[in-house]
């Protein structure tokens, strides 16, 4: 979920550099084509709680990785390559979705130490 959002929200934050005129094959790519594909992660998230179960500790687990990831990605620069400079909306951005996303599966999953 996370990462599917983030594509979405970080080209968008970057519009005019990625979306090009529609005769620009590698434009309509640029932007359509990775959007597409990273909201098919969304969609493919929630066919995990199918199928899935969760704990507290995993959720909590999930959690701290996903701030660790990002104390990495923006506090040591390792975040994806981007088109612009990344300034400070994007990292709040990706926090705010780390939790969004550990939030949004602790309420589709079913807990197994319910």
């Amino acid at each position: 979920v996370k990462f599917g959002l983030w594509t979405f929200l970080a080209l968008n934050l970057g519009f005019s550099l990625y979306f090009g005129p529609p005769w620009d094959q590698q434009a309509l790519w640029d932007y359509w084509g990775i959007i597409i594909t990273h909201l098919g992660f969304v969609a493919e998230a929630y066919l995990i709680p199918n199928y899935g179960k969760t704990t507290t500790g995993a959720l909590a687990a999930a959690l701290v990785v996903s701030l660790g990831s990002d104390v990495l990605d923006y506090g040591f620069g390792y975040h994806p390559p981007l088109r612009y400079e990344v300034g400070l909306v994007l990292p709040l951005i990706t926090v705010a979705l780390s939790f969004v996303s550990v939030f949004a599966a602790s309420h589709a999953m079913e807990r197994l130490d319910d």
